[in-house]
């Protein structure tokens, strides 16, 4: 603005010239010459902080593409260790089922159901890793399909249920009796909800009860 200002100063100076004595144009000079000083001097200035700001604008650049390249890289590592893990993990509960299969021992059969429940756990342990990689790529997708109300929160509440005893807590589940037995959604997101809160009640829970209760708001 100061330079558009000087410039407009002497354009009007040099189309509209006044009538000067010897003393008076002197101190005129000097005063146009002072500003053109001033006018180079903010040229100059301007100059140098547009090339500044286009070096830093070139560093954040270089900064987002290798921050993109570590995510990647990240994705990447991440989804490879799942599918490692996922493998001899799905192998060892084939494995279960085969021995439920072949056995007629009703506590082996309990003790075997117990195995798979905490290997589903595991797994959506797995998938939550996959997840994080998917909300950070913008690819989160929900599912919309019926699933059993009852077998999944009964299933829940039994993995849990041992986790408690071994913390000498005490574990109450109530399932609604107006709950449906089918609805539509994502069951694995809903299991992964479930296992987090659960997590987090009987970790910090030094002693008492932890109670999950599933309720039917008909509402909503």
């Amino acid at each position: 603005l100061e330079l558009i200002w000087y410039v407009s100063l002497g354009l009007y100076s040099y189309y509209h010239p006044l009538t000067l004595n010897h003393d008076e144009e002197y101190y005129v000079t000097r005063v146009i010459r002072d500003m053109v000083l001033v006018a180079l001097s903010l040229a100059i200035t301007m100059y140098f902080q547009i090339r500044v700001y286009r070096r830093k604008q070139q560093e954040l650049n270089v900064a987002i593409l290798a921050a993109d390249k570590a995510n990647r890289a990240k994705s990447d590592f991440l989804a490879k260790m799942s599918h490692d893990i996922r493998t001899p993990l799905n192998t060892i509960m084939a494995m279960n089922e085969l021995i439920v299969s072949n056995t007629s021992s009703a506590k082996i059969r309990e003790w075997v159901n117990d195995s798979n429940v905490s290997g589903r756990i595991l797994i959506s342990l797995i998938d939550d890793m996959l997840d994080l990689t998917k909300i950070e790529a913008g690819r989160m997708k929900l599912l919309e399909q019926p699933w059993n109300t009852k077998m999944l929160f009964d299933e829940i509440a039994k993995s849990w249920k041992l986790q408690t005893d071994k913390k000498k807590l005490q574990f109450e589940y109530v399932l609604e009796d107006t709950l449906p037995e089918l609805l539509i959604g994502d069951e694995e997101a809903i299991r992964k909800i479930t296992n987090n809160l659960l997590s987090n009640a009987i970790k910090y829970t030094k002693q008492g009860k932890v109670r999950l209760e599933v309720r039917w708001n008909q509402e909503l």
